[in-house]
């Protein structure tokens, strides 16, 4: 038998403003958001790029028009990470986490709501 080994454990704690939005979408009105997009600029992957890191460090919605499986779809998003190359956010507009290739973003828009 050995001595166990000895290291600092530490216990990761919790993001106060990412559990407070995440109530809000679940508890509040914004858990699905059925109004219509304002108009949409055309997107490439280059400007997508600055856009959801903007967004992701605002903590602000962006509208996106982007084509899935199922056709085009046009969601209101809160970007949540960008990573490899695809955006991954809240849809308040389906109530689910979507994730999505920046080259398949169409057009984007901002939410003044």
């Amino acid at each position: 038998a050995g001595d166990p080994l000895d290291y600092p454990r530490t216990v990761a704690g919790h993001d106060d403003v990412a559990v407070r939005r995440l109530v809000e979408h679940l508890l509040g009105d914004h858990a699905r958001n059925d109004t219509s997009p304002p108009p949409l600029l055309a997107a490439d992957p280059q400007t997508m790029v600055s856009v959801c890191l903007e967004a992701i460090s605002n903590h602000q919605r962006l509208w996106l028009e982007y084509a899935d499986v199922d056709g085009t779809r046009t969601a209101l998003v809160e970007p949540i990470e960008m990573r490899s190359g695809r955006l991954t956010g809240w849809s308040l507009t389906t109530a689910r986490t979507v994730t999505v290739p920046l080259s398949r973003i169409a057009a984007y828009g901002g939410d003044d709501a």
